[in-house]
């Protein structure tokens, strides 16, 4: 293919830049080259040394420029311009010998290339925001993917595309209309075929800015979301959670239509390394007595309520005896002594829980027979215990009164 040396922009032009490594020869025709020689800019030169793709905000530019340098404050206001929008990413930004300022892709990488001539006499006449909307149309030439339009009608199209989205970021960057046309104003256009005039495109930014201004504070954060969403899901190494960009799944989780979602289903969960049954800790419900307390000989009823218990257990504290249990169940119990019983449950998660109760006992007292000083006179064997209760012993004569020893 036979490039030219210099173009007018008009659209996005596909580009050949060509270099020789070895002696080139005068031509004025490819039919004066040896092939696969081609003749550019008066000399033969070999074709193959890469493709290069460019669309410049206006004017021309060579087709073999070299690049300069990257400036400090130019990175870094290309950089606040991507963040405006949610990217996390943007071109290489570098000065070199075009007219105004251009995107292209070089072997693979992405640039945005300025004239810093023009920049500073931009900024000088016509402020920071008519800077910043060069700078946001180039972007989103690489961001909506149009460097590799060649076709007029598309061009035309994605120029006016590109002015959207930079009249978005300005609108974003607290621009007003007047800051945001005015880089527009500064370069004056012709319409044509390929290439909307500068009448079009103010009407056409105005336009949107005034739509802009009329969304909702949702409507306004939802086109946010939308074009961070865009650039995340157009890095293969980024996906979308539903409410930012993030680099890659946690563990136990993968990426489904752009997002993350769990590898194990609801009733799972994931070990680190697979998915096993999802269980929920133990819990005692309830743990209680119908009599916490008694004398000796009488008894209490236990009851218990367990939830997720694998395995449960009673204890005294008297013995120290340790019985397995049902999850949930009763046992009668006749304490001799104050005691403490401790109901002990694990889950199938390894979680625990416990709970205690707690009985006190009161000895039984032996009824006697006394008399007025207490003496004892005999026991008393036909289940009287009232103490002071008038009382008869055989083999004693008088009568003697009920006493609790």
């Amino acid at each position: 293919m036979k490039t030219i040396n210099r173009v007018q922009f008009t659209l996005c032009l596909l580009l050949t830049t060509l270099t020789t490594s070895w002696q080139s020869y005068a031509c004025q025709s490819d039919m004066q080259c040896r092939a696969p020689r081609v003749c550019i800019d008066g000399s033969c030169q070999d074709p193959d040394d890469g493709l290069q793709l460019a669309c410049a905000f206006y004017g021309s530019f060579n087709a073999n420029f070299v690049t300069g340098v990257t400036e400090q404050p130019m990175s870094q206001r290309l950089k606040k311009i991507a963040s405006s929008i949610g990217l996390t990413s943007y071109p290489q930004i570098l000065t070199g010998p075009v007219d105004t300022a251009l995107a292209r892709i070089k072997r693979n990488t992405r640039q945005i290339v300025y004239n810093p001539t023009f920049m500073k006499d931009l900024l000088i006449k016509k402020g920071e925001a008519a800077v910043d909307f060069v700078l946001a149309h180039e972007l989103a030439h690489h961001f909506l993917a149009h460097v590799y339009i060649d076709d007029d009608a598309e061009s035309y199209k994605k120029e006016l595309e590109a002015d959207r989205v930079a009249t978005n970021i300005l609108y974003k960057l607290n621009a007003s209309k007047d800051e945001t046309l005015s880089a527009v104003d500064a370069i004056p256009t012709v319409e044509n075929s390929s290439h909307p005039g500068t009448q079009t495109r103010k009407n056409a930014i105005a336009t949107y800015y005034d739509e802009l201004k009329q969304m909702s504070t949702a409507q306004e954060q939802q086109e946010r979301i939308r074009l961070a969403k865009l650039s995340c899901e157009q890095n293969q190494e980024t996906y979308w959670d539903g409410s930012s960009c993030v680099n890659k799944c946690p563990s136990g989780q993968r990426v489904s239509n752009g997002s993350c979602v769990d590898i194990c289903s609801a009733n799972e969960k994931w070990n680190g390394t697979t998915c096993e049954k999802r269980y929920q800790p133990v819990s005692i419900l309830s743990f209680t007595t119908n009599n916490d307390e008694l004398t000796v000989g009488n008894s209490a009823l236990l009851r218990w309520q367990t939830k997720n218990a694998k395995r449960c257990t009673l204890e005294d504290d008297n013995n120290y005896s340790t019985v397995r249990v049902n999850a949930n169940d009763s046992k009668r119990v006749r304490p001799k002594v104050n005691i403490e019983y401790t109901l002990s449950c694990t889950g199938y998660d390894n979680s625990s829980d416990t709970s205690n109760v707690a009985i006190l006992v009161e000895e039984k007292l032996t009824a006697y027979c006394c008399d007025n000083w207490g003496r004892q006179w005999c026991r008393i064997t036909d289940g009287s215990d009232q103490e002071g209760a008038p009382c008869y012993c055989n083999g004693v004569i008088g009568t003697g009164f009920i006493c609790l020893r």
